[in-house]
């Protein structure tokens, strides 16, 4: 193996957890030690009844996965990771996830593996509440479709995804492991920061996006079908209410 080549080599990596990311990054380093490497896990999405949904999606001619294609000869896999090698390239990396902070942060002071019970020494539900009644009409609206909150580890970490099952106690559950000393703030994806977003990415990169227009796109306020997508509205609105 050309170990001197590795350096024009990138990849870029998709994960469904950081589980799958780090068995990845794991084979990876070991067949292109050199190569730059970056990457994304994807957010955490249940249906109404709390149930994880598939977050990746990758066509295979292997065994196993969901039959898909002519005869079903392409597999659809939906755990683990996927990722592109790309040659003579650079890889320059920008987040831009078109979210908008509507409380917080808050320090998690009481939790037990996925749940969290206490934020800043309070019950966890009064908190991410009161967040809600703070913030405007249009903020409530999309909180009541898709509810996000945003956790940032004591290790660094930081992860997007959507609020969680509320449980009887007042806890939540956040869908992934979380710590006493993290931090989590609530948040929002709207078409105004998406767009700010794009522009940015413009500015920097010197791209000519157009007339862009996210109208039809799965992250738009008025997407029924993204909001199915992307999170459970009704958690929301057993979080916040209807009207």
């Amino acid at each position: 193996m050309a170990h001197e080549k590795d350096s024009a080599l990138g990849i870029v990596l998709l994960a469904d957890s950081a589980a799958g990311a780090d068995a990845a990054l794991t084979t990876l380093g070991r067949m292109f030690p050199f190569a730059q490497k970056v990457g994304a896990l994807a957010a955490n999405v249940a249906d109404e009844d709390g149930n994880q949904m598939p977050v990746l999606a990758a066509g295979a001619f292997v065994d196993g996965g969901w039959p898909a294609g002519p005869c079903g000869s392409v597999q659809l896999l939906t755990k683990g990771a996927v990722g592109l090698l790309l040659r003579g390239v650079e890889i320059d990396t920008i987040t831009c996830l078109g979210t908008q902070d509507v409380g917080g942060p808050y320090r998690v002071t009481q939790c037990q593996d996925n749940f969290v019970t206490s934020l800043n020494d309070k019950p966890a539900r009064d908190v991410i509440r009161a967040a809600f009644r703070f913030a405007s009409p249009e903020i409530q609206l999309l909180l009541r479709a898709r509810a996000l909150v945003s956790l940032r580890t004591h290790r660094g970490e930081f992860r997007l995804m959507q609020l969680g099952q509320l449980q009887h106690d007042g806890s939540f559950d956040l869908g992934a492991d979380v710590s006493v000393g993290d931090e989590i703030c609530l948040c929002v994806q709207s078409h105004a920061m998406v767009e700010s977003d794009l522009r940015l990415l413009e500015r920097r990169y010197n791209l000519d996006l157009g007339a862009a227009s996210l109208d039809n796109s799965m992250i738009s306020p008025s997407s029924s079908m993204g909001c199915s997508i992307f999170a459970d509205r009704n958690c929301g609105k057993r979080f916040f209410g209807r009207s």
